[in-house]
């Protein structure tokens, strides 16, 4: 089957249109967040829907849902950045709603099937993150029940929030406040025998951190060279290492730079420079990929693999 995302569809349409017609190359603010799927439901986030045809200073970001087998659309909910979360082998969808022109928002849960909502309940954050004046974005990252917002401001404070999910509703367990370093909506964060990792932006550099997800307290870290044009890194823990790709965007004639620490104390084994031409995306960068201990990097002309299995 093949679907129309609604909202997505008409705004990158009309888009196009006001392209050819301007003789002018646009570009929306905008992050398209992976498809997700679970028991028969694929369901991700959208560009929403326009006030008016080619207005697109109010679009609404929304979240869709589709039946796997059918395409049929099953539900539509305002907000953004969605993810699963399973209670008692039930499958629910928790979705970042902004709060427009203001920081604030709240995090909502609904049903799987029917997008009907469960509960609602407010998050420090911001703005949908399409459009500055409606204020910093607000996005989750879901890891189990462990809930993670982030507010990055041009003059306040940058902060991560944790949270514990439960059937009810969501209990704040820790804040974490640094001036100079953010979280990008960009970035993956992930979780490892019990240890929430990230990867923070600064102005000079950046840095890979361990967390506990229950009080938020940084067990290990490691900075690295790189500073704010890096974009859309990976970071991917598993089989005893942390493996850093600073930059997912600009391509790069030399290749990209990998970092590698050891876990779980992040001790840096070292960095090398991928041999081949990479390529460069923005609302679409060029992960590399981490599969039975071989990482896989798709370059200008080319799919490379390297093998980091433990050599006997």
């Amino acid at each position: 089957w093949e679907s129309t995302v609604p909202g997505t569809h008409e705004a990158l349409e009309a888009l196009k249109q006001k392209g050819l017609a301007d003789r002018k190359q646009l570009a929306l603010e905008s992050w398209y967040p992976p498809l997700h799927f679970a028991d028969g439901v694929v369901f991700a986030a959208t560009l929403g829907s326009m006030a008016a045809p080619g207005n697109f200073k109010n679009l609404k970001a929304e979240v869709v849902a589709f039946d796997a087998a059918t395409g049929k659309l099953l539900w539509t909910t305002p907000g953004s950045t969605p993810g699963l979360w399973t209670h008692e082998g039930v499958a629910h969808v928790l979705v970042a709603r902004p709060a427009r022109g203001a920081g604030g928002g709240s995090i909502a849960c609904v049903e799987l099937k029917t997008g009907k909502e469960l509960w609602t309940a407010p998050v420090d954050g911001g703005g949908d993150g399409l459009h500055p004046a409606e204020g910093p974005p607000l996005h989750l990252r879901l890891l189990g029940s462990y809930l993670v917002t982030r507010y990055h401001g041009k003059t306040d404070p940058n902060y991560l929030v944790g949270y514990k999910v439960e059937p009810t509703g969501l209990k704040q367990l820790w804040k974490q406040t640094d001036e100079k370093r953010h979280l990008h909506h960009q970035n993956l964060m992930t979780m490892h025998k019990g240890r929430l990792y990230t990867k923070l932006n600064g102005a000079s550099g950046m840095t890979v951190v361990a967390m506990e997800p229950e009080t938020g307290t940084i067990v290990a870290q490691a900075d690295f060279e790189g500073g704010g044009s890096n974009r859309n890194g990976v970071l991917i823990v598993n089989d005893g290492l942390a493996i850093v790709q600073p930059d997912g965007s600009h391509p790069s004639g030399g290749g990209n730079v990998v970092l590698v620490h050891r876990l779980p104390d992040l001790e840096p084994l070292g960095k090398f420079q991928t041999t081949h031409n990479t390529t460069g995306g923005y609302d679409t960068p060029m992960a590399f990929q981490y599969v039975d201990g071989r990482l896989i990097i798709r370059g200008s002309n080319r799919i490379i693999c390297y093998d980091l299995r433990p050599r006997n």
